[in-house]
């Protein structure tokens, strides 16, 4: 029974190391990638080439939300995603992306909504994207425009309604009419907030489990707070996961390698 104990106990003991480790390798990582997911500005300007992605990462035919939304204006196309927006003057048939001005990055240049309007000198439009508002006047380069709630760079939609021009943003919502001439303003709209009204719901109205889960995931579901907690605890899984490589790996050199055997010191 002793022999068997200590096989038992030596199995486990290179178990829960091994694994130990390789967990930790992979908790590192998920440390770390969590943290820029809840910071996303940090990474906003880096951007991977297709070749060293999966296959299913490359767009065809429009997939992986590459279009979401679209304009037809006689034989001009414009339509906007994720490349940001592309234009077509021959009916579809072939396409030009319109970036003169626009956002660099491909996470920035993620266009959420279009707006085309019809000018006398051809078509305008508003784009709603990750990095905020941009209008592009006829045969123009874009011109990032400035909305009321500064916390809010991204916008979510654009619309027009029969005499405004309204902005969606996760935080709230904005409105300008089209100025005049001897009034300008960057972009020719000048947008002011519109206090939103709750809508009230008769029964009560009930919150995806879904939705629950994910904010809880992410921090949300405590407010503001909730997103530095979620950073705290991202830095303390780093920490031990690193911390846990460190003291399997210098043990490990100390009796592996005789030319490096020293005490490991405070730091250890």
């Amino acid at each position: 029974m002793s022999f068997l104990f200590r096989l038992i106990f030596r199995f486990s003991k290179a178990l829960h190391k091994y694994f130990g480790l390789l967990l930790a390798i992979y908790l590192l990582i998920m440390g770390g990638s969590g943290l820029l997911l809840n910071n996303p500005g940090l990474i906003s300007a880096v951007s991977v080439p297709w070749s060293l992605t999966p296959d299913n990462y490359q767009p065809r035919d429009w997939n992986r939300m590459y279009l979401r939304e679209g304009t037809i204006i006689g034989d001009d196309w414009f339509l906007a995603g994720k490349p940001g927006v592309v234009h077509s003057d021959d009916g579809g048939r072939s396409f030009t992306v319109l970036d003169q001005g626009f956002a660099r990055s491909p996470y920035t240049r993620d266009t959420l909504g279009l707006l085309a309007r019809p000018a006398p000198a051809g078509v305008e439009l508003l784009a709603a994207t990750r990095s905020g508002l941009y209008h592009r006047p006829p045969e123009q380069p874009w011109q990032h425009l400035e909305l009321p709630d500064a916390r809010a760079k991204a916008v979510a939609d654009v619309i027009a309604t029969s005499r405004d021009i309204v902005v969606f943003t996760p935080r709230g919502a904005a409105y300008s009419a089209p100025l005049s001439r001897n009034n300008p303003a960057p972009g020719g709209y000048d947008f002011q907030p519109v206090n939103l009204a709750a809508a009230e719901t008769n029964p009560p109205g009930n919150v995806p489990l879904f939705r629950i889960l994910h904010d809880i995931h992410n921090g949300k579901i405590i407010g503001p707070a909730g997103k530095w907690l979620l950073d705290l605890l991202a830095l303390g899984l780093i920490f031990l996961a690193a911390s846990a490589l460190v003291i399997w790996y210098v043990p490990w050199r100390n009796r592996w390698l005789k030319r490096w055997r020293r005490r490991p010191g405070r730091v250890f």
